[in-house]
């Protein structure tokens, strides 16, 4: 699924590569699944909540004309995404802004999409992860899905939307934090790795206005391995070698 220039640390896309060696923000699946999933439609104002290396935030620049605004604790990985924003072919309209999300976005006016692959495990979960960065990237002691949910509640635009991915298992406290902030859920996509397995992922859309439901699902591979339709279909703007 990844391409590498010789040196292993930049991922190329279609229309744009970016460096990816900030250890434990390596691009994955899961954020390349929400920025392709998610809908930009005409938005003005797009945040990505814990940018990483800024793959979702490139992905969102590449198919429409939004002013973006990552949103990166880890000075590194500040730092590198920046490089990847400056080096696209959208860089007049992108930024990062390094902190806490939770703090530095009290002081902006509201976005029209808000955006995040978070972190999965709690501050006390029995799964840590190794080094500090690691830590701070896979683990929500400064991060969280409530942190997200909360932001959005506050600094959604009137007809804004906010996009997540999630493990099956936060399914319950994402639900119940949308619904005490009163976001509306419109769309839930589950992921399956194979289409014989039981989903593994979320992809959430909420808003701020109520409407119709849609709950689909989606298989990335085949039982036999192969890419699906629907992955390749969703991808394909994207990935190379589709």
């Amino acid at each position: 699924m990844k391409e590498y220039s010789d040196n292993r640390s930049l991922f190329r896309f279609k229309q744009f590569s970016l460096e990816n060696n900030v250890a434990g923000l390596k691009i994955g699946t899961d954020g390349v699944l929400l920025g392709a999933w998610s809908q930009t439609g005409e938005s003005l104002s797009i945040w990505d909540i814990g940018t990483g290396t800024g793959v979702i935030a490139l992905m969102l620049a590449q198919r429409s004309d939004a002013l973006i605004t990552g949103f990166e604790i880890d000075p590194h990985a500040a730092s590198v995404a920046a490089s990847n924003f400056r080096n696209s072919p959208w860089a007049g309209r992108m930024k990062i802004i390094e902190g806490d999300a939770v703090e530095m976005t009290k002081y902006l006016d509201p976005a029209d999409i808000i955006i995040s692959n978070p972190p999965y495990y709690t501050a006390d979960g029995a799964i840590p992860a190794k080094g500090h960065q690691r830590d701070m990237a896979r683990r929500n002691s400064r991060l969280s899905f409530k942190n997200v949910i909360e932001i959005a509640a506050r600094k959604l635009s009137p007809t804004g939307s906010l996009f997540l991915v999630s493990p099956e298992s936060s399914r319950d406290t994402i639900e119940w934090e949308a619904a005490i902030n009163d976001l509306k859920l419109r769309r839930l996509t589950s992921v399956k790795t194979k289409a014989t397995a039981s989903p593994t992922r979320l992809l959430w859309h909420f808003s701020r206005l109520g409407g119709p439901l849609l709950t689909d699902s989606l298989a990335i591979r085949t039982g036999e391995g192969d890419y699906t339709p629907e992955y390749i279909s969703l991808t394909k703007d994207y990935y190379l070698q589709f």
